[in-house]
């Protein structure tokens, strides 16, 4: 046992949390009288214990201390103790057993001197997070530690990684200002951190330093990303493949003519000696240089997964992702609707809990029904998942499944969040809970220990709220799950910045095709001419930007004959067939001459209660229902294997959201030979040619994939006829009801 003199002293100086980082016996200090003492001496003797914070045990007709922060007290615990020397005698209990310690001045010289060796030697060995408190601090140094560290009001505590690049300065007021050991440890970490390593992880950034050339060389080649005014398919594809930056584009009114102008946004920042970037770009940062990753996030990662239920390519993602993950504790797996992406979550999930690295998981999507899917997903495989929504908070349990939107909210309600604007993203179903302040702070304890977050369909993420969440847990691993590799903003590497850049091994449609795991697709984009009368012209001439926009897309959607057309589409096609459209007047106008040819058919625009939608969804699967149309909002999670076609009614530029639909038609069903597409391309350009400039960018998109086949029909009858030779089986039929 340690000098038990020893231990007392340090129980005048410290809090428990020493004795546990030290590895020593807890003590309990107790004080009696030394001899019978005067009025005077006792009446001293109880002042000089109180104000070491004693308290009366009658049980033992003892004063009893217990271990308590009073280092920056010390000089005046040096010179209580110096004092009760002749007034008082100390028994010190360790371990149920008490002995009698003699204690004065030096005693607690010595133990001060002990305790900063150690502490010291103990900071060299620390790696990671560390919480602790501080004094009151005045408010510019308050804010000033915030740029290093995060603070919990709760409980009054600063995060911070003791790898993190805070200045000298501040540290010294950690050291006078501290109100736990934890904060003693954590200054000394910092102090020895800032004299090794040359990469620092901060949590949500990392800091790299660098020699002057080396920082010359990453300043040039990330600039080079950064001209905005260069637009073209495969510059924005090498933007998003390396830059640390992306173009914002405005449109810009400049002598009366709109024109669309970018500014570039940097995603790092560069000092004398160093280079911060955000977490999920340090590879893509030391890329720039020409250099490897040899300091790791975190080197404990499996580098393979042990999940047998993955497939082939599913695994090689998976590993893909385990490395990336033990780089920077970040990642992004990129596949194509139908490859399975959750379950290549779950068994990263299962990978990582299986060997002690993560407790607690947050799974992040957009609405309710990718949240119940994948809760499900985590279920199947043997892993307990909850709900947030505003029928379940079952915050309980190993993954929680929450949107987004909810938890931001929360966070927002609770300070953690900065309020963010109303963002715009384009057809795509964004559910929030308004949780209440009380289920708002739980879920919020809850996410701040998460271990993880897995955010879905990343793509599709509003980029500033979704920053806002990530990195209100910055050391957290996180995972993110897409389709496709950009966003149609322009965002995409701010999203992999935050929740990590894409793995290596992606996974695309066509090697799903190729393998036999989805079924073949061909796209018949059917150029339409739209038919304007001169008095629609002369309207059309005299509007700009989103008022010419309005005004052709209601005439482009409520123009009866295509609406009609768009009804003969469907009895000709290969059933079940899903209609897709913007809008929820559209949909039900094309239901309606739907249903005017006898078709059964069904409409879904986010507006149906739960039941009927989960009727619609039956019906298609059962093959009961011959087609069902939808809003882009209400298609969000179909996951219909029987569909044969999926007719697309509302042209648009989104490539994500048209890729991902497009996958609805691929996924295999018994006697399901081909996956049909009808595009429907309006060819507006006597008008402007918004509509065909849509279709031409979605026809670029579509020679991503190498074995979707496209096909350009410009006749109806032509487009008609091809349905009907996919449509065999029914041709008798089809025939004769003309």
């Amino acid at each position: 046992m340690r000098d038990p003199a020893l231990l007392a002293s340090l129980a005048l100086l410290f809090d428990e949390r020493l004795f546990d980082i030290l590895n020593l016996p807890k003590v309990t200090l107790y004080v009696n009288k030394r001899r019978r003492l005067s009025q005077e001496e006792f009446q001293e003797f109880r002042e000089l214990i109180k104000e070491l914070g004693a308290s009366w045990d009658p049980g033992r007709r003892s004063w009893k201390l217990i271990p308590s922060f009073r280092i920056q007290e010390a000089q005046r615990v040096e010179e209580i103790i110096e004092k009760l020397k002749d007034l008082a005698e100390f028994v010190v209990e360790v371990n149920g057993k008490e002995e009698k310690v003699y204690l004065d001045g030096d005693s607690i010289v010595s133990a001060l001197m002990f305790a900063n060796e150690e502490l010291e030697r103990k900071a060299k060995e620390l790696k990671g997070r560390i919480c602790f408190r501080l004094m009151r601090l005045g408010a510019e140094k308050f804010k000033e530690l915030l740029k290093y560290a995060t603070y919990d009001k709760l409980t009054k505590s600063f995060c911070l990684d003791v790898r993190t690049p805070v200045p000298r300065e501040l540290v010294e007021t950690m050291f006078y200002s501290a109100a736990d050991t934890n904060a003693i440890l954590a200054a000394f970490a910092l102090l020895e951190s800032a004299q090794e390593g040359s990469v620092i992880f901060e949590g949500n950034t990392v800091l790299i330093k660098m020699d002057p050339q080396k920082l010359k060389l990453f300043a040039f080649r990330a600039e080079s990303y950064e001209e905005c005014d260069l637009r073209s398919p495969e510059i924005e594809k090498e933007r998003r493949e390396n830059a640390l930056s992306y173009c914002e584009y405005k449109w810009v009114n400049e002598g009366g003519e709109l024109q669309l102008v970018g500014v570039p946004r940097r995603l790092y920042e560069l000092g004398d000696e160093w280079v911060r970037v955000y977490r999920g770009l340090y590879k893509r940062a030391l890329r720039l240089i020409d250099e490897e990753p040899k300091v790791l996030f975190n080197d404990k990662m499996p580098e393979e997964t042990s999940q047998d239920f993955l497939r082939d390519y599913q695994r090689e993602a998976v590993n893909s992702a385990l490395k990336l993950l033990r780089i920077q504790g970040a990642a992004t797996i990129q596949a194509a609707t139908g490859a399975g992406k959750t379950e290549m979550a779950v068994a990263l999930v299962k990978d990582l809990m299986d060997k002690g690295i993560i407790k607690k998981v947050f799974f992040l999507s957009l609405n309710r029904t990718l949240n119940i899917q994948a809760a499900e997903r985590f279920r199947k495989y043997g892993i307990e998942a909850g709900l947030v929504d505003s029928e379940n908070f079952q915050i309980d349990k190993p993954v929680v499944a929450c949107t987004v939107q909810t938890l931001y909210k929360s966070l927002e309600k609770l300070g953690k969040a900065r309020k963010v604007e109303s963002e715009k993203v384009e057809d795509v179903l964004i559910e929030g809970f308004d949780l209440g302040l009380e289920k708002s702070k739980k879920l919020v304890n809850e996410y701040l220990r998460a271990d993880m977050i897995v955010v879905d369909e990343v793509q599709h993420v509003p980029a500033r709220t979704v920053a806002e969440v990530i990195q209100a847990n910055p050391f957290s691993l996180r995972l993110g799950l897409s389709a496709t590799p950009w966003r149609d903003d322009g965002r995409d590497v701010m999203i992999y910045a935050l929740i990590g850049d894409i793995a290596e091994r992606r996974i695309y449609s066509s090697e799903l095709i190729a393998k036999g795991y989805l079924v073949p697709v061909e796209i018949y984009m059917w150029q339409r001419k739209l038919e304007v009368d001169e008095e629609m012209k002369d309207l059309l001439r005299g509007l700009q930007g989103a008022q010419k926009y309005a005004k052709l897309k209601n005439f482009v959607f409520y123009n009866d004959k295509r609406n009609e057309e768009i009804a003969e589409i469907v009895r000709v096609a290969p059933k079940p067939v899903l209609v897709l459209t913007k809008e929820i007047k559209h949909a039900n106008e094309i239901f309606k001459k739907i249903k005017e040819k006898g078709i059964s058919a069904m409409v879904l625009t986010g507006k149906e209660s739960s039941v009927q939608r989960e009727t619609a969804l039956r019906l298609i699967k059962e093959e009961k229902l011959d087609a069902l149309v939808a809003t882009t909002l209400a298609d969000e999670g179909l996951d219909l294997p029987p569909l044969r076609t999926l007719v697309l009614a509302a042209g648009g530029r989104s490539q994500t959201r048209t890729l991902q639909r497009i996958g609805r038609v691929t996924r295999p069903y018994p006697g399901k030979k081909v996956g049909i597409v009808v595009d429907i391309w309006d060819d507006d350009r006597e008008v402007g040619g918004i509509f065909y400039r849509q279709g031409q960018t979605r026809a670029e998109l579509y020679k991503i994939e190498k074995l979707w086949k496209v096909r350009r029909v410009k006749e109806f009858k032509d487009l008609l006829r091809h349905l009907v030779k996919h449509n065999v089986a029914n041709l008798k039929k089809l025939l004769g009801g003309q």
